[in-house]
């Protein structure tokens, strides 16, 4: 089942690659063939059961990956200079704390 949940979306995927590689436009062929899974699914032509495993799998995976790399590009970036400061920012709390 699962390997005729992915043969739809990747059906809706080459159906996006031709609408670009036809029309010659410059949106990713992915968002329009997204675009229309959405508005078949929207119309009932293709029923959410198609696809519905696959995707919550596909999501599942997408918000882990973006966790991940957000944490490891924030990570990346930080300096001395945003150590610094955030060691200050929390000396700084701690100590209108202990005044209440």
């Amino acid at each position: 089942m699962a390997i005729l949940q992915l043969a739809v979306i990747f059906a809706f995927l080459a159906v996006g690659e031709l609408v670009v590689w036809a029309t010659g436009t410059t949106v990713p062929s992915s968002i329009i063939g997204m675009l229309l899974l959405t508005l078949c699914l929207s119309a009932r032509i293709i029923k959410p059961r198609h696809v519905e495993g696959v995707a919550d799998f596909l999501v599942a995976l997408l918000s882990a990956y973006l966790f991940y790399r957000l944490m490891t590009l924030n990570v990346g970036h930080f300096d001395a200079r945003i150590w610094g400061f955030l060691t200050k920012a929390f000396r700084v709390a701690a100590a209108k704390r202990a005044e209440k």
